[in-house]
């Protein structure tokens, strides 16, 4: 397994979050969180957080979780240093997305989080997108067994 990413003064877990419900035996993806630790030494002022799909180019806005709710960046405090972040992003809410359509459209994902001023990017890729979907059987987003056709 692939340690923790550096990126700037947040170091990025190397794994994603998911909120998910099961409807009609369909996975429907709602949220994904993906969490940073504050290693610079110093707060830091999240002023914005988003995410743009690598395969749609639509952009969601993150959320950051505190006080066990979940608000925009600009309305938390500074993150502590050695302080664990989490954001989120929610797709099509309340309603979410089924997991087939969710990974054809958000398998390359671009976070962006902005503080001190300038934006620091991570890309995160199809392996870990799909890695949110390995425990589900039959797999939700890839080939499955399906019945023959009548003829």
């Amino acid at each position: 397994m692939i340690g923790p990413i550096r990126t700037e003064d947040l170091i990025w877990d190397d794994h994603l979050g998911h909120t998910y419900s099961s409807e009609d035996g369909e996975i429907v993806t709602k949220a994904v969180q993906i969490s940073a630790t504050n290693e610079s030494g110093k707060e830091i002022a999240l002023q914005d957080a988003y995410i743009i799909s690598g395969e749609t180019g639509e952009k969601i806005q993150l959320l950051v979780g505190a006080g066990g709710r979940w608000i925009a960046p600009s309305e938390a405090n500074s993150i502590p240093p050695a302080v664990i972040v989490t954001l989120r992003a929610e797709f099509n809410p309340p309603m979410g997305l089924p997991a087939k359509r969710f990974f054809n459209d958000w398998k390359t994902i671009y976070l962006t989080a902005i503080y001190d001023g300038l934006p620091h990017r991570k890309t995160i890729d199809e392996k870990m997108v799909a890695s949110l979907f390995s425990s589900f059987r039959p797999s939700p987003i890839g080939p499955r067994v399906t019945p023959k056709s009548a003829s």
